[in-house]
C-alpha cells in the first residue's frame, strides 16, 4: 500500500504540466503589413521526429489563420521554429503512510476481543479511520511527509517571425513547458501541440 500511494503521488505531481510564454518584439513595427506568412526552407526543430514538425506547423498554421492571415508562395513574413530540452531536477514533497500503537496488551487483527470489528480509532486532521482491535491500548493510520528528487525534462520552444524580404525578426515567442508528454497517441499529440501554439500566439501581433 505504501508504494502504490507513493507511485500515486508522484504520478499525480509529475503529470501536471506548466508552460511559462513570453514574447518579444521589433519596436515600431508596423505589424498589420504581414498578412501573409509560410516556413522557412529549413524548418526543422531539433529533438523533434518529422511527425512531430508536421504538427507544429499546421498548430501554427491553424492559429494564425483563425487571426486572419494567410498561407501564401509569396508570403510577407516567414517562420522559423527551434526546439532544445534540458534534463532538470524538482523537489517533491508527498505523505507517507504510517502505523502506530500505543497501550499494553495490543492486538493488531480485525476481531476485538469480543468477537467481531472491535472499533475505530481517528486522531487529529491528518489520520483516517482503520479498524483495529484492542486490549488496553488502541491504533491509528497518519501520514508522514517525505521528499523526493525527481527528474524532469524541461523543453522550450522558441517561434520566430521574419520579413521576407529582409530576413529581420520582427516577432520572437518562447514557451518553456515542463515535462511535455509527446509520447502518447497522435491524436492526443495533435491536441497538446494545438493547444501550446494557440496559447503561445496569442500574443502575436503585439499590443500596439
Amino acid at each position: 500500500m505504501k508504494t502504490i500511494y507513493y507511485l500515486l503521488t508522484i504520478l499525480l505531481i509529475t503529470s501536471c504540466t506548466t508552460a511559462q510564454i513570453s514574447s518579444d518584439y521589433q519596436a515600431y513595427t508596423d505589424f498589420q503589413q504581414y498578412n501573409s506568412f509560410n516556413f522557412k526552407s529549413d524548418f526543422s526543430p531539433q529533438e523533434m521526429n518529422e511527425f512531430d514538425q508536421a504538427r507544429f506547423k499546421r498548430a501554427i498554421s491553424h492559429s494564425l489563420a483563425d487571426k486572419g492571415y494567410f498561407e501564401s508562395e509569396a508570403p510577407k513574413m516567414m517562420i522559423d521554429m527551434n526546439v532544445s530540452t534540458e534534463t532538470k531536477q524538482r523537489v517533491v514533497t508527498y505523505n507517507n503512510p504510517s502505523y502506530y500503537a500505543y497501550g499494553p496488551n495490543f492486538v493488531y487483527g480485525n476481531c476485538g476481543p469480543y468477537g467481531g470489528i472491535s472499533s475505530y480509532y481517528f486522531a487529529g486532521p491528518n489520520f483516517y479511520r482503520y479498524p483495529y482491535a484492542y486490549r488496553g491500548g488502541f491504533a491509528g493510520y497518519g501520514l508522514t511527509p517525505q521528499q523526493e528528487v525527481v527528474e524532469y525534462e524541461e523543453w522550450t520552444l522558441v517561434v520566430d517571425f521574419y520579413d521576407a524580404d529582409n530576413a529581420t525578426l520582427i516577432w520572437q515567442g518562447k514557451m518553456v513547458i515542463e515535462d511535455l508528454d509527446l509520447d502518447t497517441s497522435p491524436k492526443r499529440k495533435e491536441q497538446l501541440i494545438n493547444r501550446y501554439m494557440e496559447k503561445l500566439l496569442k500574443q502575436y501581433p503585439p499590443e500596439s
